[in-house]
């Protein structure tokens, strides 16, 4: 087509090829480890796909403003589970978003999934996200994941390591204990942190993060899934958390103290918090104290009590 080229050789059927892929991604990662494999006949091909910059596809879709070629090639084997795909987005804008040199790949090792995903930036009227990486491996039902993000000047803003595991039905998410940098600063993570999750629902435990008395705690009340959860914070940024993606114009800062508590989960959320920001700031501008009560005992019924001082 005039935006589109695509090349695929092997021997395949396009009707299997999602059952032969479910199958072999279940080989690295399976979160369902008793129901049965669909078999298949054996699908091998390798493709490529480039898609262009076109007139014509921009007026089949009007939000996208301009794009720089993007292509997208790999090869799969069922026969050995063999994964390879190579992704690069040299520039994309769509609406107010636009993503700078992307890449995407994934690649078998030594019976391992091994994936990358590097961006240079993508940025909104709101947020941005320089040098941003997330890479791993995945390998007997276990993901291995470092997600880090550089500022413009290449010092490093954001270090999130740990792992993601498939057990009994469910997932398993873990920090890493080694170092966890959030918004520069290095932070401790409570040893034997867990978020668990799953068609059934959620359980998280001593998820606690820490540095120098500033401190947020998320605690479900039981080791029921889909108990009331707990969120306690001591003097805690609300910057650690924001700068992750906003501009610089459009910070927030104020140390939070207070708690918030999410009950039933499974059905219908209710959400209560009593919360106090100190010196809370936007834009650089200081607004002042605030005091956050919120009572959702009721479905649907939120009773709000905001206050500013200062």
């Amino acid at each position: 087509s005039p935006f589109l080229d695509l090349a695929v050789k092997g021997k395949y059927q396009l009707s299997k090829i999602a059952t032969a892929l479910t199958n072999s991604i279940a080989t690295y990662y399976n979160t369902n480890p008793n129901s049965k494999k669909i078999a298949v006949k054996n699908q091998q091909f390798d493709f490529a796909l480039n898609v262009k910059d076109n007139p014509i596809l921009l007026k089949v879709i009007p939000e996208l403003k301009s794009l720089e070629p993007i292509t997208i090639t790999g090869r799969y084997n069922s026969v050995n589970d063999s994964i390879v795909l190579n992704g690069a987005i040299p520039k994309l804008i769509y609406g107010a978003n636009t993503i700078t040199n992307a890449a995407l790949k994934l690649n078998t090792q030594d019976k391992a999934l091994l994936y990358s995903f590097v961006v240079d930036d993508i940025q909104n009227n709101q947020i941005q996200l320089p040098q941003t990486s997330l890479t791993g491996k995945i390998e007997n039902n276990l993901v291995d994941y470092i997600l880090q993000l550089k500022d413009a000047t290449d010092v490093e803003r954001y270090l999130i390591d740990g792992t993601l595991q498939a057990v009994n039905g469910n997932n398993e998410f873990r920090l890493g204990l080694d170092k966890l940098v959030l918004n520069y600063e290095s932070w401790k993570i409570a040893q034997d942190n867990l978020i668990r999750f799953g068609d059934k629902g959620i359980f998280i435990d001593n998820f606690e993060l820490s540095k120098q008395g500033s401190t947020i705690n998320i605690q479900s009340e039981s080791d029921k899934l889909n108990a009331p959860i707990t969120i306690d914070f001591t003097d805690f940024d609300i910057n650690t958390v924001t700068s992750f993606v906003e501009k610089k114009d459009l910070q927030l800062s104020g140390k939070i103290n207070g708690n918030a508590t999410v009950k039933n989960i499974s059905i219908s959320p209710l959400f209560t918090s009593d919360l106090n920001i100190k010196d809370f700031t936007f834009k650089k501008d200081t607004v002042g104290n605030v005091s956050i009560k919120v009572d959702n005992a009721i479905a649907n019924q939120y009773d709000a009590q905001v206050a500013i001082t200062g």
